[in-house]
């Protein structure tokens, strides 16, 4: 298992262009998948995929803006558990928050507008 190279040049810039983000969760073999918990598809056992802790809210906004500049075409902030997903999956493109209470918004809805 390697991690796609597609997914490694867009995850590099990204962590060069936002400080305050660590990494959570890479690649992950079937057996690591299920122990967690992952999506019976998940992207992180094609090395698609990389889940990253975030350090506040500010580092989140600016994580998911820079994450969407780069194109990968899957984005998930979970604000309940501080981190943010990035994916570059071939399907439909998923950018979406998960609100502290819980609650799916698309993330267009909720990054603040530029100035």
């Amino acid at each position: 298992m390697k991690l796609d190279s597609e997914t490694f040049l867009k995850l590099q810039s990204l962590l060069g262009k936002v400080d305050g983000l660590s990494l959570q969760s890479w690649i992950r073999t079937e057996q690591k998948n299920i122990a967690i918990g992952g999506a019976p598809k998940s992207w992180h056992k094609f090395g698609k995929a990389v889940d990253l802790e975030f350090d506040n809210l500010d580092v989140a906004i600016q994580a998911a803006k820079e994450a969407k500049a780069l194109g990968f075409s899957g984005i998930e902030v979970d604000l309940m558990d501080n981190h943010i997903h990035v994916d570059t999956r071939t399907t439909k493109p998923w950018h979406v928050v998960i609100t502290q209470d819980g609650d799916e918004i698309p993330l267009s809805h909720w990054l603040p507008e530029e100035v």
